[in-house]
Order: C-alpha cells, then structure tokens, then sequence
C-alpha cells in the first residue's frame, strides 16, 4: 500500500542535510563572476543572495544563511573577493551540517573546475581531453547541452 501524504510530509520533514544544498551552484557562481563587474552586476548578485536567502532548504541552514548574509555584506567588487566572501559562507553552512569544507585555496582550485578551459593555463581537469576525429571534449559537451536545453518542448 502506499503511504498516504500525512506520512510523506513527515519524512521529509525529519530529513537533516548530509551536506551545504547548492554549495557546488553557489561556488561556481563565485568562479564565474567577473574579474572587474559593472555596478548593474554587482546589484543583480546582491538581489540573488537576498533573495536566495529568503528561500534557501532547511529552516536552521535558512536562518544561518540570512544571519550571514546580514552581518557581512557580500563584497562583489572582484571575483575573488566574491569567492572568499562565499567560501566564509559555505564554511558556516558546513558547520551547521557537520561537513568538511577545505581551505580557501583549496576551494579556490576545486571551483577552477567550473572556469577551465583548454590552454594549459587555465586547464583543471576532464574538461578538454582530446577525442578521435579531433576536437575536445569540452566543445563537445557544451555543444550537446546547447542542443538540449534550446529543443522547442511539445
């Protein structure tokens, strides 16, 4: 039989996070900001984490994020300056759910994931392996998810 909707709402709402919900989205958001961003851009992230702190998963890990987000005003003036001042929220979150979060550095070279590209300067690491009939794989899977994400839907 299956449960009725009283027993499903109660398990999900006894569930506790095993880890920061959108750490990864959040930090790439950070590695992908700007290196110099005009003050429109600047007002568009700081509406994002306003907003986003209104909404975010789990009640404790909410009230966290606004207390955060409250006593230090996000600095977006750099990108890097954004990712430490995301790395100091993370590093809260993770507290709260009792998971690990690594150095600043470390994050750094993990969010350098999400920017790299295929000169050996900025290459970090599956994104660009060469495949048969050449090319890399990187312009391959974004061309895959241009054509998937822009098919008209029915």
């Amino acid at each position: 039989p299956d449960p009725d909707f009283e027993d499903v709402k109660k398990h999900y709402l006894a569930l506790k996070p095993t880890a920061v919900p959108g750490g990864d989205f959040l930090g790439s958001i950070s590695a992908n900001y700007p290196e110099d961003p005009e003050s429109e851009k600047m007002a568009t992230q700081r509406t994002f984490l306003h907003s986003l702190s209104k909404v975010y998963p789990f009640p404790n890990l909410q009230k966290v994020f606004e207390t955060y987000l409250r006593e230090h005003e996000p600095t977006l003036d750099s990108r890097k300056s954004y990712m430490k001042w995301m790395h100091g929220l993370l590093t809260i979150l993770s507290r709260e759910t009792g998971t690990s979060m690594p150095s600043f550095k470390g994050f750094a070279h993990h969010l350098a994931y999400y920017r790299s590209g295929c000169s050996k300067k900025t290459y970090h690491g599956k994104t660009c392996r060469k495949i048969a009939g050449g090319g890399r794989t990187k312009s391959r899977d974004h061309a895959k998810t241009f054509r998937v994400s822009h098919v008209k839907l029915l």
